[in-house]
């Protein structure tokens, strides 16, 4: 049994999750190792900033990745956003919304918080549409990113790396590129399904510069919340 099946199994939330989610279709195995594999990456930032981050689910399926990080992680919500209708327990899960939706029609209004943006296997488009999302909206800090089938290669260099390597590698790096800054490629060997690579994008965090005021009587300038012995004179 997969390294991630035996986690996932050994939770004490996870009949609530699959009485949430319900059928988890034809090779439920591969379904949860895909999940668990983006729970790990979630639980790595979110343990850090705890209810602080709402997260959002792109081209959901099942929902096993939102509905496992709502029983599991300090986050203040999550969606599940996919086009087709699936009529589960979703009651069953607390800070959870299902919203029928095409990604491309989302409203950024959603995004009205801190936001960590995840995908798993979704295919051509959808990927590059949700990197175009995570891109545009300021208030999503974080991308977990699982890609499936392969887009257009319309760059020689990664025609050249899909016939030396393989089609994964090539298009995990064409993602990779559209993300901009602090983002990573990895492979996990314990997902059950060869289309295993998973791109992470963090965005850095601007920080507001010192207000300095002046005080032209004394001809002293002191940073906001310094105490009066750390003024310069």
């Amino acid at each position: 049994m997969s390294r991630y099946i035996t986690e996932f199994l050994s939770l004490k939330c996870t009949p609530d999750i699959l009485a949430t989610v319900g059928h988890l279709g034809n090779k439920p195995e591969k379904e949860i190792s895909e999940a668990w594999a983006i729970i790990r990456k979630l639980r790595k930032i979110v343990l850090r900033h705890p209810d602080k981050f709402q997260i959002v689910d792109l081209c959901s399926g099942n929902a096993l990745v939102p509905v496992t990080a709502v029983h599991l992680l300090p986050i203040v919500k999550a969606y599940a956003i996919d086009k087709l209708p699936r009529d589960r327990n979703w009651h069953l899960a607390r800070n959870f919304i299902y919203i029928k939706e095409d990604i491309y029609n989302i409203k950024t209004s959603l995004f009205n918080k801190p936001t960590i943006l995840t995908a798993v296997h979704s295919c051509r488009n959808l990927a590059e549409q949700t990197i175009k999302i995570y891109n545009e909206n300021d208030q999503i800090k974080h991308l977990i990113l699982m890609p499936c089938c392969q887009g257009k290669l319309d760059n020689p260099i990664l025609r050249f790396i899909k016939n030396e390597m393989n089609t994964d590698v090539a298009w995990a790096l064409k993602l990779a590129l559209q993300c901009g800054e602090g983002v990573r490629i990895t492979k996990d060997k314990f997902v059950l399904s060869p289309k295993n690579y998973i791109i992470s994008a963090s965005k850095k965090v601007v920080e507001e510069p010192i207000e300095t005021i002046e005080e032209p009587t004394f001809g002293v300038h002191k940073r906001i919340g310094e105490s009066s012995g750390g003024v310069t004179l």
